[in-house]
Formats: C-alpha cells, structure tokens, sequence
C-alpha cells in the first residue's frame, strides 16, 4: 500500500520528463495531480464503503489493489499531463487500498477490540 504513494517525491521530475515546463508550471500540475486523487478518493470512498458492506471487503480489497496497480502501470506511459491527470482521478475513484485493507482487518478480527487487530495481526 505504501507504493501508490511513492511517486510523489519523483513527481516534478516526471512532469519535467513528459515536457511540463516552466517550473510554475511543474509547480502547479504537481499540487493539482496530487489534490485530484485526494478529491475523486474522498467521493468514491462511500460508495466503495457501501459496496464492500454488501458485496464482501476481501472482493473490495482485491479490487483496489488490481486496479491500483493497473492504473500505476498505466501512468509510466502517459505522453501529457492530461493523460495523467486522468490517471490520477481515476486512482482515486477506484482505489481506496488503506480503508478497505483496514475494514478487512477489523472486520476478521477475534473477539478483542479492532484496534488490537490491526496492530498485531497474527496474535
């Protein structure tokens, strides 16, 4: 889960890569990329939530991990920063990895409380 958000210190070095330039410019698609997630993330998360309630959390943590891995694979061959902006969006549309990974957790946990779960899994 750490991976997706590793690209964000390579991130004005990539734009500069696919042709962003001035360094405003570099500056400005830098925040917008990484606010987008943040936002389309913070839309779907209920949405994803209400599905896994219904659909199942394992099938919701799958999904988000496919799809974010596809959609990372997908971001080291854009040509624009549209294309990436798109990318971006679409991460945080249907990812949603920590959350869901964390209600899986609490949800399979023993009898003690979900906090223990989370922090010792395995005991």
């Amino acid at each position: 889960m750490l991976a997706f958000g590793f690209v964000l210190p390579f991130l004005p070095l990539y734009l500069r890569e696919i042709g962003v330039s001035p360094d405003s410019a570099v500056v400005f698609w830098s925040g917008a990329l990484v606010t987008s997630t943040g936002v389309s993330l913070a839309i779907f998360s209920p949405i994803w939530g209400a599905l896994a309630d219904r659909r199942g959390r394992k099938l919701m943590v799958l999904r988000s991990m496919l799809v974010g891995g596809l959609i990372i694979a997908l971001m080291g061959l854009v040509q624009n920063v549209g294309q990436f902006l798109a990318l971006r969006i679409l991460q945080g549309m249907f990812t949603g990895t920590i959350a869901a990974s964390t209600a899986l957790v609490a949800s399979i946990g023993s009898c003690r409380p979900a906090s223990m779960s989370a922090s010792r899994p395995g005991r």
